[in-house]
This record gives C-alpha cells, sequence and structure tokens, in this order.
C-alpha cells in the first residue's frame, strides 16, 4: 500500500490586526493609541501603545506583577479545535543591559503574573535572560517565534503583555508585531496525482516484462 505524503500548512490568521496597523485612541491615558480589535483593561493599559505599526509597552518604571495586569487581549474562534501555529515578532528593550527580571508574556485563556506559573503560559522571555543568551544581539528583534498549541473546540482569548517588576526610569520597554494564529491544515495529493502515479508504475511493470520476452 502507497503511504501518503503529508505537508503541512497555515490558514488563514484568526486574529484580527495582527499587524498592529490600526489604531483607536482610548480615554485612559494621555496621548495613547491602542490597537484596534484588541482590548485592554481601564487603567492598566495606559502605559501601552501603538508606534510605528508595533504595539509597545512602556515599563519603565516600578509596578507589581500582581496589582498591574499590563496587557491586552482579544477573543478568537478556534472551530472544532486542534492543532494551531501562533507566530509573533518581538523585542525587549532595557537600558540597564538586561539586569531587571521585566520582559514579554504571552498567554492562552488565563492571565499569569508570573513568567512561567499556569499551564497556560505559552511564551515567556525576561530582559536577563535575553541579555545572557543572545550576548552581542541583545535588544534586537526576535523575527519569526512560533509555538504550537492544542486548544479544545470554541472561543479562546489570547493575551500579550509584559511581567514584572522593573527599576525607576528604566525606561524598559516591551514591543511586539505580526502576530499570527492558524490553524494547522495537513495536505495530501490530490487523487488524479495518485492515479498518475499508479498508471505509471503499470506501464514501468508493461515495459520491463516486454523487454523479459524478448530476451
Amino acid at each position: 500500500m502507497l503511504a501518503a505524503f503529508c505537508t503541512q500548512a497555515s490558514a488563514q490568521n484568526l486574529l484580527l490586526n495582527g499587524d498592529f496597523a490600526q489604531t483607536y485612541a482610548p480615554q485612559i491615558g494621555i496621548n495613547k493609541s491602542l490597537p484596534t480589535s484588541w482590548s485592554g483593561l481601564q487603567g492598566q493599559t495606559d502605559n501601552a501603545s501603538v508606534v510605528d505599526g508595533t504595539l509597545l509597552f512602556s515599563t519603565s518604571g516600578t509596578h507589581s506583577a500582581t496589582l498591574h495586569k499590563y496587557y491586552v487581549y482579544q477573543s478568537f474562534d478556534a472551530g472544532p479545535g486542534g492543532d494551531f501555529l501562533l507566530t509573533f515578532d518581538y523585542q525587549l528593550r532595557n537600558s540597564y543591559s538586561g539586569y531587571v527580571t521585566n520582559g514579554a508574556n504571552v498567554v492562552i485563556d488565563n492571565w499569569y503574573t508570573t513568567p512561567t506559573s499556569g499551564p497556560n503560559t505559552v511564551f515567556s522571555e525576561t530582559y536577563g535572560h535575553d541579555f545572557s543568551q543572545n550576548g552581542a544581539n541583545y535588544g534586537q528583534w526576535k523575527i519569526g517565534q512560533s509555538v504550537r498549541l492544542n486548544l479544545g473546540a470554541g472561543q479562546h482569548t489570547l493575551y500579550l503583555g509584559t511581567l514584572g517588576p522593573s527599576r525607576s526610569g528604566d525606561q524598559a520597554a516591551v514591543i511586539y508585531d505580526n502576530v499570527s494564529l492558524s490553524a494547522v491544515v495537513a495536505s495530501v495529493p490530490e487523487l488524479e496525482s495518485h492515479a498518475m502515479f499508479l498508471s505509471g508504475l503499470s506501464l514501468i511493470g508493461v515495459m520491463v516484462w516486454r523487454r523479459a520476452r524478448r530476451c
């Protein structure tokens, strides 16, 4: 029996405005623009804004990871559920060369305030870890981060945010861009391709049989 040849491809992005090209100005903070299609908590998103088509969280100044939930979120429909691929770009900026623990946090369905607590934290990166792991590349954009997710059917919520604490006046920031969440689908060759392949094998068999008879 012939084995099926399968490839994987990403379907349509389930998130709206994942490139943060569209913004609106809420009545919180001063001159702040949050991304259209994303939501935030009143009084908790006044450190977030859309800057040059990216989502920037300014994390300068001290804040409590328990009291200050700095994030935006968006709900989406996973349909019947299954495997999904989350991709995004991010950057960590910090004038103290990475020696504070603030950083990026991406969560599905429930927001957790510490970097690795809870099963719903799908990505977490601190300034210190970024500094120690990337050396000369510290503070650079990390392009095309990907996380494979298995989601149940129905509605889910994706959170993009920061984790703390940070230092007063550290001028740190967490920046996101090009966020995409797509179902992973398996594609198989069309039936016509299988038929052509089998037909080719039959033809080769006939040619070998005729050659054997001539011998």
